[in-house]
């Protein structure tokens, strides 16, 4: 069977839309410059191909950074070897930061669209930060397996988790760009297992969490809409997360409607109310 690997992320560039990137769970990461009709592998010599997050400066598009190994918690989810960035469009790339500091699995990594010196990496060991545009890293003790990692666009400096994995999940959230984090708690129900959140391009203070049970069934999709303060239950059921919220469990706002949620596990459904 002619099966592609798994794609744990695409990165796009505003203003050139066939031009992106994806990162495959154990294929490196590959280009596109005609909207996906053609792709170049562009990573064939770093020192692994097990990605977990790619993404692009949102101020400078030829600066990318890769996050390494798949924060996904199956037998097949390989371990990675830290960060590595690219100052050319992905023609060369150079390792800023060895697995041995941030962690070897990566599960998002997110750039201020403010001030782009400071990079995120969110991974099994939690999230780390630069302030140097990846020269140097710092642990922000947020707690382990971090699997969500937000910027506020018009608050750079307020950010959102998740961590825990799969069986102790919590959703944080720092508004001094990960010095301090507090704990949400606000509506949100005990027994946490995996989280991912997604929050609404046209509204920052709107944010879904699609939460699993430590067994991978779906807890609920909550929804906040004072920047996670407090917390309603929108749905308990359909359960598209079957059994495997651990590990397949996603969810994405529609670009200017707040109320359109599209959430995928093992099934994939939207809600437009």
């Amino acid at each position: 069977n002619y099966i592609s690997g798994r794609t744990n992320s695409v990165a796009f560039i505003t203003g050139q839309p066939n031009i992106f990137y994806i990162a495959a769970a154990q294929g490196g990461v590959w280009k596109t410059l005609n909207g996906g009709v053609n792709w170049v592998a562009i990573t064939e010599d770093l020192s692994t191909l097990a990605c977990g997050d790619v993404v692009v400066d949102p101020v400078n598009p030829n600066v990318i950074y890769l996050g390494t190994g798949e924060l996904n918690y199956s037998g097949d989810s390989q371990y990675g070897d830290g960060i590595f960035k690219s100052a050319t469009g992905g023609l060369t790339w150079q390792q800023v930061a060895p697995g041995s500091l941030v962690g070897t699995r990566c599960s998002y990594m997110a750039v201020d669209p403010v001030n782009n010196n400071n990079v995120y990496f969110a991974g099994n060991l939690g999230v780390f930060k630069s302030t140097n545009a990846g020269l140097n890293w710092v642990n922000m003790n947020s707690g382990t397996n971090a699997n969500c990692l937000i910027i506020d666009p018009l608050a750079p400096q307020t950010i959102y988790i998740t961590t825990g994995g799969t069986s102790a999940g919590a959703v944080k959230k720092s508004i001094d760009g990960g010095t301090t984090w507090v704990t949400l708690a606000g509506g949100l129900p005990g027994g946490m297992g995996r989280i991912q959140l997604a929050m609404a391009p046209s509204n920052s203070m709107v944010l879904y969490a699609s939460i699993a049970n430590s067994s991978g069934a779906l807890v609920g999709l909550y929804r906040t809409t004072d920047g996670g303060t407090t917390w309603t239950s929108q749905a308990t059921s359909p359960n598209y997360l079957g059994s495997q919220g651990w590990y397949d469990n996603a969810v994405i706002v529609h670009p200017t409607d707040p109320n359109i949620v599209v959430v995928g596990g093992l099934d994939l459904y939207v809600s437009t109310t």
